[in-house]
């Protein structure tokens, strides 16, 4: 009864706070449900592979989720949901295309239904990354090994520190890098890394996803690498979704 009045409440501010009513309602939920975001100031660095993993593993572990796709181009996340749907894959994902300038008002909605939504981002201006950032619970920032996304990163973390020192509630807002695309005993691969030990408050994950043409396949047919044949993806993703479980279970 309790818990019931304090999201009547949290619907009461939507309209008025935008910024800060997806933060109190996953607040007044106790996290029960949570935001994820996959996002970055840069394109092509594999949000969307990550997010539809991640959506994918996740399902297959009981839990219900919702896939949103931000980019209102490429609307990459829609098209697999679409091809997931067509050959009724199991189990079903829920996959909504919405504007950035939306997720204030649907996301809220969206959390009385689902344990997990997660937020495909799109590379576009700080503005937009400022609403994903805002909305979410947990970032996670997929970075491949060159030198342009070492930069975009650095970028991406002057926002992300500037966003979490304003938040006027108590509701933590966890980031974190993962590390995408490496090619294992390559040079930059591990230049890259190194770089990005130094950084505390984004600290890159242990598990690091692989250059695997699997990742692509997958993603092509509607599917996640853990309902794919290359066993090397599956265990990559079980193990990065396993380390971030254990984050939430500790958040």
């Amino acid at each position: 009864m309790y818990r019931n009045v304090q999201i009547c409440t949290v619907y009461r501010f939507v309209l008025i706070f935008p910024y800060n009513s997806v933060q109190v309602c996953t607040f007044a939920q106790n996290l029960l449900h949570m935001i994820i975001s996959v996002t970055n100031l840069k394109g092509g660095v594999g949000k969307t592979t990550i997010a539809v993993n991640l959506a994918v593993t996740l399902a297959h572990r009981g839990k219900k989720v919702c896939l949103v796709d931000l980019d209102e181009g490429q609307k990459s996340a829609l098209v697999w949901g679409e091809n997931r749907a067509e050959e009724n894959r199991q189990p079903f994902i829920k996959v909504e295309n919405q504007a950035a300038k939306q997720l204030f008002y649907n996301v809220p909605e969206l959390l009385k239904n689902y344990d997990y939504v997660i937020i495909d981002g799109c590379p576009t201006l700080a503005e937009v990354q400022s609403r994903i950032i805002w909305a979410s619970d947990m970032v996670l920032v997929p970075v491949k090994p060159s030198e342009l996304d070492y930069r975009s990163f650095e970028q991406f973390l002057e926002q992300y520190e500037r966003l979490a020192g304003e938040r006027e509630d108590k509701r933590k807002l966890a980031g974190y890098v993962i590390l995408n695309g490496i090619v294992e005993g390559t040079k930059i691969a591990r230049n890259i890394e190194q770089a990005l030990s130094h950084y505390e408050q984004l600290p890159t994950l242990k598990t690091k996803i692989t250059q695997r043409v699997a990742y692509a396949e997958s993603i092509s047919e509607g599917v996640g690498v853990i309902e794919y044949k290359d066993e090397k993806a599956k265990a990559e993703m079980n193990a990065l979704t396993d380390e971030i479980e254990t984050l939430i279970a500790n958040f």
